[in-house]
């Protein structure tokens, strides 16, 4: 007898279906106005913990008072049963994407309380969270080594002076596809210096690093997708290189005229996984 996939795209319809009608039953039929989505919570960024006992995850509400109309997100923790839950962040601009650590006692996130986005790393023991960078751009997509000594993530390149001048004054049109800013693979250890300080690393210096990279098991490369331009028509451009994390040495690994792109290690450091696009893309 042959499975039929049509079969089990009727019963994902008739669950959603369903799920849709006791929506509907549940608000009383009542039309989904602002004044109703203001009281909905959005919950996301769910990550569990290494051991899989405890859940992080964000909460999102509005704010609403005289001097401040917007969203914040809040981060939160609670055992995977659903016990417990705790509110985790308290700044009065949002916390989001927590990263466990690989041994679990501490979360890292972004914010942007500093007035830009940046990493922080909350212990879970107690206390305030601690802040790692101080950036003049954004912290992007960012991920723990597998040794919970470093954390690598992706930043585009500052502002001038005349569009931080701009940007602050509320005159911050651009014309899109110009004066493009290249985004770079940066890595910051979570250990001080001996002038008390974390300096972050460029580890690249050549092309533009997208969104997705990983760590070796080993914690002593980095592979990411490089494109030429951050461009929309540049995709195709994608290719993997890898990164020596204490030199800096850049290998390059796959480069074809195909576009590749979300390489992740195998568990034994010898083997990496990509997407292959079309030739040509």
């Amino acid at each position: 007898m042959r499975t039929s996939c049509p079969s089990m795209a009727r019963k994902m319809f008739l669950a959603a279906f369903l799920l849709f009608s006791i929506s509907l039953i549940c608000v009383g039929q009542t039309a989904w106005t602002p004044e109703l989505e203001m009281k909905v919570k959005a919950v996301g960024a769910v990550r569990v913990s290494p051991d899989g006992k405890k859940v992080a995850y964000t909460v999102s509400g509005p704010v609403m008072t005289p001097e401040k109309s917007e969203f914040v997100t809040q981060i939160w923790s609670a055992n995977t049963d659903g016990t417990d839950a705790v509110q985790l962040t308290y700044a009065d601009k949002s916390s989001d994407n927590p990263r466990w650590s690989p041994d679990g006692k501490m979360l890292a996130f972004t914010s942007g309380r500093s007035g830009k986005t940046n990493l922080y790393v909350l212990r879970l023991v107690g206390g305030e969270s601690e802040q790692l960078t101080d950036v003049k751009s954004a912290v992007g997509n960012f991920a723990w080594s597998p040794d919970g000594t470093r954390i690598a993530f992706v930043m585009r390149e500052a502002p001038s002076e005349e569009e931080e001048k701009g940007n602050k004054g509320k005159d911050d049109w651009k014309w899109i596809d110009e004066n493009v800013k290249l985004s770079r693979l940066n890595v910051v250890s979570l250990a001080k210096d001996a002038n008390g300080k974390r300096e972050p690393r460029t580890l690249t210096k050549e092309g533009n690093i997208e969104g997705d990279f990983d760590w070796s098991p080993d914690s002593k490369r980095i592979v990411f997708t490089r494109t030429r331009m951050p461009k929309a028509d540049y995709w195709t451009t994608s290719d993997l290189s890898a990164v020596d994390v204490t030199s800096g040495a850049v290998k390059t690994l796959v480069a074809t005229n195909a576009s590749e792109s979300s390489p992740a290690f195998s568990p034994d450091g010898k083997w990496i996984s990509f997407l292959v696009s079309d030739d040509p893309p």
